[in-house]
């Protein structure tokens, strides 16, 4: 039997896809915010999601 190539899979795939329309003033502060931390787009949202959820819970809502 021959070995599989390819990536391992992953312990927490991201199966879902979300499509987000912004305005041209939003898409620059997304651009700002990845050159300013080095992160690409993806996951500066996912870490700006994180935050508002913990903020949320700290909150109490």
């Amino acid at each position: 039997m021959l070995a599989r190539t390819g990536r391992p899979p992953l312990d927490n795939p991201r199966d879902y896809r979300i499509t987000v329309r912004v305005d041209k003033s939003e898409r620059e502060i997304l651009n700002n915010v990845c050159e300013m931390t080095g992160k690409g787009k993806n996951d500066a949202i996912r870490t700006a999601l994180l935050r508002y959820y913990d903020y949320l819970k700290k909150a109490g809502k």
